[in-house]
C-alpha cells in the first residue's frame, strides 16, 4: 500500500494510503488518510469517512457513506446507498445490502446478513440483521435485539400504540425473512 495524493471531486487535496489496482469510481470522497487495500473497489460517489481503512478485494457500492474510522474488512461487500456509522467494524466476507444502516461503533461479523425492513409511516426506517445468530434491529441510528424491540414497541406506555402496532409488523416481516432463508 503506496501514500497517495488524492484529489476529491470538491477539489481538496488528502493524503491516502491506496493499494495496487484499488479502483475509485467517479465522483467519489475520500477522507484524509483512508486506506483502500488492494483490489478494492469504491463506488461512484461514495463517500469514505477519515482514516477509514477498506480491505483487500473489498466491495463499496455507488453513493455508500463508510464513517470515519469504520473499517471494513476483506472482501466485504457494501450495498448501494449503504450507511456505515463512524468507527463500525464490518468484518472479511461479509455482504450488506443495499440501502441498509450501521450504526456507529457496531460491529458486524463475517458473512452476516441484512434485510431491509422498509419505512414506518412517520418516516422512520427499519432495518435487521443476524449475527452470532441472534436478530438485531436497527431503527434510526438504534439497535436493538429482537426482544428489546418487542418489549420497547410493544409495551402499553409506548406513546403512540398506532404507531408502536405498525412498528411491531415490520419487526414481525425482518424476524420472518430471516425465518424464511433459515437463518433464525
Amino acid at each position: 500500500m503506496e501514500k497517495h495524493l488524492h484529489t476529491n471531486p470538491n477539489g481538496s487535496e488528502v493524503t491516502i494510503y491506496l493499494g495496487e489496482r484499488a479502483r475509485i469510481g467517479e465522483g467519489a470522497l475520500i477522507g484524509e488518510e483512508a486506506r483502500i487495500g488492494e483490489r478494492a473497489r469504491i463506488g461512484k460517489r461514495a463517500r469514505i469517512g477519515k482514516r477509514a481503512s477498506i480491505g483487500e478485494r473489498a466491495s463499496i457500492g455507488e453513493w455508500a457513506w463508510i464513517g470515519a474510522g469504520a473499517l471494513i474488512g476483506e472482501e466485504a461487500s457494501i450495498g448501494e446507498r449503504t450507511r456505515i456509522g463512524k468507527r463500525a467494524s464490518i468484518g472479511a466476507g461479509a455482504w450488506i445490502g443495499a440501502g441498509a444502516r450501521i450504526g456507529a461503533g457496531a460491529w458486524i461479523e463475517s458473512k452476516v446478513h441484512f434485510v431491509d425492513g422498509g419505512y414506518r409511516s412517520d418516516g422512520y426506517r427499519f432495518s435487521g440483521y443476524v449475527s452470532k445468530g441472534e436478530i438485531y434491529i436497527t431503527a434510526g441510528c438504534r439497535c436493538f435485539t429482537l426482544a428489546e424491540a418487542r418489549a420497547h414497541w410493544g409495551s402499553a406506555d409506548y406513546q403512540d400504540r398506532k404507531l408502536g402496532d405498525k412498528t411491531l409488523a415490520l419487526i414481525d416481516y425482518i424476524e420472518r425473512v430471516f425465518s424464511i432463508c433459515g437463518l433464525h
